[in-house]
């Protein structure tokens, strides 16, 4: 999607709102941009209120000309932005429900960007794509956790219980099943 808006930089954050800190988790470069995923880990949200504010109210954060930025110090946007050679960019929220979880974004480096709608709309819809890929692999790792624990219930109840499909294949059989007809789960099958 970076290539296709011509960025130089895409990137995907996650929010700490525990630790009240922001770090970079995935990062892809353009040919000839140095990769930053190393230096903004672990940003304190009080160095970017503009930024939070307005992530927290589900809207883009957008920066046209780092350069306009007003100086703050190292420790404030433009302090944090200029060091990695960023001229413009462009952040959407993840939100998941009502839970802000972090943001991706792209950054311009080797020129000056004005993103447009369009962009920004495209931006948000990869957004939603990464947050429901992320809460369905969620619920597949809560599945399958509840799933093992069930497995380990049932084998370590002492009655003999078998799980068949409509086909009458067997699925499963408990440890119990097995000692009182005294097959290996190999034979039973």
């Amino acid at each position: 999607i970076a290539k296709f808006v011509h960025a130089d930089r895409a990137y995907i954050f996650k929010y700490d709102f525990i630790q009240k800190t922001t770090s970079n988790t995935y990062e892809w470069c353009a040919d000839d941009i140095s990769p930053e995923i190393d230096n903004p880990q672990q940003v304190p949200i009080t160095a970017i209120p503009e930024w939070i504010n307005a992530h927290r109210k589900k809207s883009s954060f957008i920066v046209h000309d780092v350069d306009k930025l007003p100086d703050t110090g190292p420790h404030g946007l433009k302090g944090i932005l200029e060091p990695q050679g960023i001229k413009s960019l462009i952040t959407i929220p993840m939100i998941s429900g009502e839970r802000l979880i972090g943001f991706i974004g792209f950054d311009s480096v080797q020129h000056k960007k004005k993103y447009s709608d369009r962009e920004e709309t495209l931006l948000s819809v990869y957004s939603e794509i990464l947050v429901n890929i992320e809460l369905r692999q969620k619920y597949e790792l809560e599945l399958l956790n509840k799933k093992t624990r069930f497995q380990k219930i049932i084998g370590s109840i002492d009655l003999g219980l078998v799980e068949v499909d409509q086909n009458f294949n067997i699925l499963f059989a408990n440890a119990s099943f097995l000692r009182f007809y005294k097959y290996t789960t190999k034979d039973l099958v």
